[in-house]
């Protein structure tokens, strides 16, 4: 894809930073680019899993479980369990299932809801619901609801960006992937080993450094674990490489600052990390 093609099928603004990580190196823009699309995949493959999870894990804590019942005669259209918001989106899912000449049903409609419904079920206004319901679809959380609220929070206006088609090389990528199994996790350990085990993301984290072409152990971005507990040493030799570990490490001095803030690490010699770069999980 050469710079007049960029310009006309992705255009100058969207190449932008793909050109700006890359220094300038079009035709490394351009694998950056693929890359983007790449990871996003593998991203929205994980978020698939998860969501799904999800939201059959909510739904099944309101008995009895019949798929194939009309809404109307389940929790969904229940003035007494959800506000008229989340109502309002129910009957918006229900109108566009009628519109494809198919039957709603509950499966129907649990399928069609979009993320936000679900995230919304964590805000302080169901505190009541969480209290009698929706608790128990996570049984190895902490018991409150802000954890699950402070994990769909962030996981929303990422997997939109992801779904959009938007750059995210500029985005903590890794919390991102490590807040999805562990919202997994508080739903079924089982599940998230499992999707741990068929997810693409770790492998395609790691591939960026074939990108850039220089010499740093990235494949400390396989092992988050090892990183977390000091157990593996990285090395960087080259300085724009500290955007790279900014994206994929959050840090508190933000994208482009990240790197060296991280606890224990030092761009200019070999260091071991400390402390987990992953934002604290409210509580309340």
């Amino acid at each position: 894809m050469n710079t007049s093609q960029v310009t006309t099928w992705v255009t100058d603004d969207r190449f932008a930073p793909y050109l700006s990580e890359a220094g300038g190196d079009h035709e490394r823009a351009v694998a950056l680019y693929v890359w983007n699309a790449q990871v996003s995949v593998a991203i929205f493959e994980t978020l698939h899993h998860v969501e799904v999870l999800l939201r059959n894990a909510i739904d099944a804590q309101f008995a009895p479980v019949l798929a194939g019942a009309a809404p109307a005669e389940t929790w969904l259209e229940d003035p007494q369990i959800l506000n008229p918001a989340s109502r309002k989106r129910v009957g918006e899912t229900i109108a566009r299932i009628r519109k494809d000449h198919k039957k709603p049903t509950r499966g129907r409609v649990v399928a069609g809801l979009s993320f936000g419904f679900w995230r919304a079920l964590f805000d302080r206004k169901y505190e009541q619901l969480w209290v009698t319901h929706l608790y128990r679809a996570f049984p190895s959380g902490t018991g409150s609801r802000h954890q699950v609220a402070a994990l769909t929070s962030r996981l929303v206006p990422f997997r939109n960006r992801v779904a959009h088609h938007e750059t995210i090389i500029r985005r903590p990528i890794t919390t991102h992937y490590e807040d999805m199994l562990e919202l997994a996790g508080l739903i079924d350990t089982d599940a998230r080993t499992w999707i741990e085990s068929v997810t693409r993301v770790p492998e395609i984290l790691d591939s960026v450094h074939r990108l850039l072409g220089d010499e740093l152990v990235l494949k400390a971005l396989v092992p988050i674990a090892q990183l977390r507990s000091g157990r593996f040493v990285l090395r960087c030799s080259a300085p724009r490489l500290v955007i790279w570990l900014s994206v994929l490490f959050p840090s508190p001095g933000g994208v482009g600052a990240g790197w060296p803030l991280l606890p224990g690490v030092s761009c200019s010699r070999p260091a071991r990390a400390g402390a987990s770069p992953a934002a604290p999980v409210p509580r309340g």
